[in-house]
């Protein structure tokens, strides 16, 4: 008899993958304000409801990608927002500040992540 681990590091990487989401939308409502104002010093309108419906919208996708329903359309809809979160949040490009190196830092994270999202997109079809 062959024990097959495939399923059970699947689960993992869904739960570790849609956990990130989970965290930072909920991490947004805790700490609302902070992050509505660096939302409108980025020139975003409306930057209280569009917080609120960028975070359940994290928190609700990950959720999907964790427990499956509509999980490919969970990964390549969090994929969308993360390429539009990092280039609009982590445009270390335009900076000359000390914080270009940790901007970079989260950026090239955030590309990998998307690379993990569009890998659970296709493994999820």
């Amino acid at each position: 008899m062959t024990f097959d681990i495939t399923p059970y590091a699947a689960a993992l990487g869904y739960f570790l993958l849609g956990g990130i989401f989970v965290f930072a939308g909920i991490d947004h409502f805790r700490s609302f304000q902070a992050v509505r104002g660096m939302v409108a010093g980025r020139g975003w309108p409306l930057p209280g409801p569009l917080l609120a419906s960028v975070s359940t919208f994290q928190i609700v996708a990950g959720l999907c990608l964790v427990l499956g329903p509509l999980r490919p359309w969970a990964a390549l809809g969090l994929a969308a927002f993360t390429v539009a979160a990092s280039l609009s949040f982590l445009d270390f490009w335009r900076t000359k500040t000390p914080d270009r190196t940790w901007m970079r830092s989260e950026f090239t994270i955030n590309v990998g992540l998307v690379g993990g999202l569009i890998l659970a997109f296709a493994a999820s079809l």
